[in-house]
């Protein structure tokens, strides 16, 4: 990050405005925007290429935020545009609050006009952001560029009427990791400066970690989502449902014994490369990272099952369901799919592939959504479906052993590495 973020404002001189870049539209793009928008000292920007969605915002008055206590924030963006010719240039952070699958055609398309002193991060990074981004910014001839990704999602909201108004149901802290590593206080500096708690029920905040691999492997969404879905859908002896079931509020123990396996799996992984590499990673068990990141809005914390179910910040959400004729049916085209399982669970066991590890939980689940899902990413327990072309595996990036996956990213580099593998 830029030396003018930590230097010390010089007197009688007025404070540089921050620019913020914002790409996409979706639901955490709304909070951001007013958040940013209502913020002092920063301009907020927004790129906005999918379908219509720039021409709406720009015809909404602003964005108003319902926060959990029933209070509100109010924020219009300065710019929107569909061409990020006409947001980019000049941006000091790019925040990019979107699924991964969505990564690598933003990145192309923001990279030619990112400033090689800028901030270009991803919202959350699971699937890959830190191989992603700089061979997006290598090809766009880029050099110097911070890149940087948050371990989980800061919000949980939805819409309520697009460009217009979002519900906010919790906030909370997160770990950041950079590429290259050094940049990691700075970058959360910036971050907690433009993004600062809106009120006594935040959480909002952003915290430094070593290395990328911490933020790849945290048990965040790719450890819940499809667990969850596995859980649910497998004990249901019925295509339909009644009614739409609470996510977290109605989990059930089976439920929980995914979540909580796949959680065990990240950390046999973690384990071997820690072993393998005497590089750190921060990567806590499913139920301390609910904790840490939840803390006071969870009612019950004797367990995994009463940590989810009684936790604030989770109320009211429902599943990924689809209304038909005669009740509910789960729609598997939903990111908790189509995100969570090519660009997360798969990612994950193209890591343990390269660690030696087995992930049994992991595979089971991968199996049954790929089925679900209508796609082959795993043939024989390998990575070597027809649909595989499809995830987000450091293999597809020509990192193929444990020195070229731990050498990038982290505190350590890659000549002090060799010698420990």
């Amino acid at each position: 990050i830029n030396a003018e973020y930590g230097d010390p404002p010089r007197e009688n001189m007025p404070k540089p405005r921050t620019v913020v870049a914002v790409c996409g539209a979706g639901n955490s793009s709304h909070v951001i925007v007013a958040q940013l928008a209502s913020t002092p000292g920063v301009e907020v920007r927004v790129f906005a290429p999918f379908q219509d969605e720039a021409s709406r915002l720009r015809a909404s008055d602003g964005i108003e935020v319902v926060n959990p206590d029933g209070t509100t924030i109010f924020g219009k963006p300065g710019l929107v545009s569909e061409n990020p010719a006409d947001v980019i240039p000049g941006s000091d952070l790019v925040l990019i609050p979107l699924p991964s699958f969505a990564h690598e055609n933003v990145l192309d398309a923001i990279a030619p006009h990112v400033e090689p002193r800028a901030c270009v991060g991803a919202l959350p990074a699971q699937g890959g952001f830190q191989w992603k981004a700089p061979r997006a910014f290598e090809r766009a001839g880029k050099r110097g560029v911070s890149v940087f990704g948050a371990a989980c999602l800061p919000y949980n909201c939805r819409i309520l009427e697009f460009g217009r108004k979002v519900r906010l149901f919790a906030e909370k802290s997160t770990a950041v990791a950079t590429v290259p590593a050094s940049k990691a206080a700075g970058v959360c500096d910036l971050l907690c400066r433009v993004l600062p708690p809106h009120g006594h029920w935040s959480r909002l905040g952003f915290t430094p970690t070593s290395h990328m691999m911490s933020v790849t492997l945290t048990p965040s969404n790719q450890a819940i989502h499809p667990a969850r879905m596995f859980g649910m859908v497998t004990q249901h002896q019925a295509e339909l449902w009644d009614e739409n079931p609470l996510f977290y509020e109605g989990i059930d123990g089976f439920s929980v014994a995914q979540i909580r396996g796949v959680s065990e799996d990240i950390q046999a992984i973690v384990g071997r490369l820690c072993s393998a590499t005497r590089i750190e990673l921060e990567v806590p068990p499913i139920r301390e990272f609910i904790q840490q990141a939840y803390s006071d809005q969870i009612g019950d914390g004797s367990t995994l099952q009463a940590c989810i179910a009684s936790n604030s910040g989770f109320a009211g959400i429902h599943s990924p369901m689809i209304p038909t004729v005669g009740g509910f049916k789960v729609d598997y085209s939903n990111r908790y799919f189509t995100e969570d399982v090519p660009n997360g669970l798969c990612t994950l066991k193209s890591i343990a592939d390269l660690a030696g590890v087995r992930v049994p939980t992991i595979d089971k689940v991968i199996a049954w959504a790929q089925t679900k899902m209508g796609k082959e990413y795993v043939v024989d327990g390998s990575l070597v479906g027809v649909d595989v072309h499809e995830c987000c595996i450091p293999q597809r990036y020509g990192i193929c052993t444990l020195e070229q996956l731990m050498g990038q990213g982290g505190m350590h580099g890659t000549d002090n590495l060799v010698a420990r593998l």
